[in-house]
């Protein structure tokens, strides 16, 4: 049995019982789809999956991106983030599930090491396996955090983010 994200990189539960915190931006248009009518769909997420998954407020000045965080077991987070965007494509126009989206995600300074890998390989796996634009920031620090920036479609965006999440769970 594989973690949920049926991407090709899947790994079984045992191997992915520690804690992640993962933290990314979505268009605001997006969060409504992620909240759902009446919050059904954040609170079937949250119970069904074991994790905690909070939403930052809508910002003044227009629609702009929104930061989500996903907390909890590795495994369960990472089903929870496909079930999201699964959501969220399900929503979609018709024209805009196979157009190019641009999402960012957050990592500790630590954690960026673990994206980019030894001499890069990681990040230009990442780009090569799941056909998506990979753009990596490392803060000024470690103690600073790391931006991930994936382009593409949706689909290879979230096996991305699934790998992603699998490269910097803490053990």
């Amino acid at each position: 049995v594989g973690c949920g994200c049926a991407g090709p990189r899947c790994q079984p539960p045992c191997a992915m019982a520690s804690g992640t915190d993962f933290l990314f931006l979505l268009p605001d248009a997006w969060c409504g789809f992620v909240v759902g009518a009446k919050g059904a769909t954040i609170q079937r997420l949250r119970r069904d999956y074991r994790v905690d998954v909070e939403i930052e407020d809508r910002k003044r000045g227009g629609p702009q991106p929104r930061a989500i965080r996903i907390t909890g077991a590795v495994n369960a987070a990472i089903a929870c983030l496909q079930d999201l965007f699964t959501c969220i494509a399900r929503e979609l126009p018709e024209r805009e599930r196979d157009s190019t989206h641009h999402i960012e995600a957050m990592v500790k300074g630590t954690q960026v090491g673990a994206v980019i890998g030894s001499g890069g390989k990681n990040a230009a796996r990442i780009r090569a396996e799941f056909g998506c634009g990979l753009k990596i920031r490392s803060g000024k620090s470690p103690e600073d955090p790391g931006t991930i920036e994936l382009s593409g479609k949706l689909k290879a965006i979230v096996f991305a983010c699934c790998d992603i999440m699998t490269a910097i769970a803490e053990p």
